[in-house]
């Protein structure tokens, strides 16, 4: 079977679930079966060419987590719509199966019309499923705010395809386009409305994948022509601005959601730091820093897609359990809800950058790629070398302390409210896919370090193999520390008492 027949049957399982659950939405529990069923199928068949292309990470990096995460949501989706909108099953499935479908089709289009046309779709979609609890007047505004950040996009995209003719003014209209789809400074307005507002698993798909195709829009369609010389500056700010802002605004919080939202703002910013030092060490010559920059910004897109796809699916089952999100309501779950307390500290403490956790290495390897712009001299380089590590640490620091924050106010201490000291833990169907997304996070942190050295190009092996021996230990590091995690908590789950 052919790549292209893979990715089409695929697409058609995805869509057929979808109009199937539509189509026998009167009958609740078959309409989630149907849906459900389709999008996994439809994301197992694409997976075989993504797998047997895993080297072509410029595009499977994006494909990835599209796949992984409509699968993970619809199963999570199951037990989530239970007393939650079950009866509206259908509707729900029918626009979830189109959103990933539609995600889907954006990496797959090659002519811009049709890629216009996939965007608007999978924005359409999207904003049907933020707008599901149509009945709750935030989550109509939430909505109209996103849809409005969606059209605005989609308008700087016509003009860079049809008016726009310099690398410079079509690479500034898709970071424009492109950027209110990622939520760069300036552009963020809607994520921490939405994310709220939309079902767990629509949120989970959203922030761990959809956010980040605005990356593949830039790579792909905005640096068509050539690649500005302002291109690595532009990132490097945004990156700088991004990361440090979005953590310093989730800090505050008190809504579980709204807090991810911002931390979804701040590793956006953490990945357009990696792929600003990619092009700045490209422009300069320096091959050492143009690897790590982009290697660090292409595997922390997988490790936040695994993270952030399962806190939000685990910010669901808080709600499911104690039928609120705002900390200030909870307490003591950890005793309530063992397993998805434990999942989420650790995702937490994965996300914060913690060594030697999924997302320290991504972030590593754009440590490497900030120190290797020193070697470069000159004022631009030495700044970037100097500036982007005490701004990724200071980042790394802040993201710790509102994650310490979230699991202690939730997990930890007395029950502050009668719903939190009547919580239970979740049903298997909604503990089973976040459990899955962490244990591929442990496989990212095992293997990444083999992939990353097997990527390297033979002709940049000499220049680069510095960068092998730390990559091992950190390998190393991972594996034994993974090991020690996984036999923790099979003892604590799976031994009698």
């Amino acid at each position: 079977m052919s790549l292209e027949i893979c990715f089409a049957a695929a697409l058609a399982v995805m869509l057929a679930g979808g109009f199937g659950a539509l189509m026998f939405r009167k009958y609740p529990s078959l309409s989630l079966k149907l849906g459900c069923s389709g999008t996994i199928t439809g994301a197992v068949i694409a997976l075989i060419p993504v797998i047997a292309g895993i080297f072509d990470y410029k595009v499977n990096t994006f494909r990835l987590p599209i796949l992984i995460l409509a699968a993970a949501g619809a199963l999570h989706s199951i037990g989530y719509l239970r007393g939650h909108g079950e009866e509206r099953g259908g509707i729900y499935f029918f626009f979830y199966n189109l959103t990933a479908a539609a995600m889907l089709a954006v990496t797959l289009v090659i002519r811009p019309l049709h890629f216009l046309v996939m965007w608007e779709v999978m924005s359409m979609a999207s904003f049907m499923l933020v707008c599901f609890d149509y009945k709750n007047g935030k989550t109509v505004r939430a909505a109209w705010i996103y849809l409005l950040a969606c059209q605005a996009g989609s308008l700087f995209l016509m003009a860079m395809f049809l008016l726009a003719e310099s690398p410079l003014a079509i690479f500034l209209l898709a970071l424009a386009g492109f950027g209110l789809k990622i939520g760069f400074p300036l552009f963020h307005v809607w994520l921490p409305e939405a994310h709220p507002a939309a079902p767990a698993p629509v949120s989970s798909l959203m922030s761990g994948a959809m956010i980040q195709l605005g990356f593949f829009g830039i790579l792909q369609w905005g640096l068509r022509t050539g690649v500005p010389d302002a291109c690595g500056i532009t990132l490097l700010v945004l990156g700088i601005t991004g990361s440090l802002g979005g953590i310093l605004f989730s800090l505050p919080r008190t809504n579980i959601k709204t807090m991810l939202a911002y931390s979804s703002i701040e590793n956006m910013g953490i990945i357009s730091l990696g792929l600003g030092l990619g092009f700045l060490g490209a422009q300069h010559g320096n091959i050492s820093m143009t690897f790590c920059g982009f290697a660090g910004a292409f595997l922390h897109m997988i490790n936040h897609a695994l993270l952030k796809g399962g806190l939000f699916l685990l910010a669901g089952g808080i709600l499911k359990a104690t039928g609120s999100l705002e900390m200030d309501r909870m307490g003591g779950l950890l005793k309530r809800m063992p397993k998805s307390g434990f999942l989420f500290l650790l995702n937490s403490a994965g996300l914060s950058g913690l060594p030697p956790f999924n997302a320290f290495i991504s972030e590593f390897l754009i440590y490497l790629g900030a120190f290797s712009a020193l070697a470069s001299g000159g004022i631009l380089m030495t700044a970037t070398g100097i500036l982007v590590p005490v701004i990724l640490a200071l980042t790394g620091g802040i993201a710790a302390a509102a994650f310490s924050k979230v699991s202690s106010a939730v997990f930890l201490g007395e029950p502050r409210s009668e719903a939190a000291a009547d919580a239970v833990e979740l049903p298997r169907s909604m503990i089973l896919p976040p459990a899955i997304l962490f244990l591929l996070a442990c496989c990212v942190t095992v293997f990444a370090p083999v992939l990353i050295g097997l990527c390297i190009p033979e002709e940049w092996q000499p220049q680069l193999s510095w960068i092998i021996h730390p990559l091992r230990m950190v390998s190393a590091l991972s594996i034994v520390f993974t090991g020690i995690v996984l036999l923790l908590l099979l003892f604590k789950f799976t031994l009698p008492r």
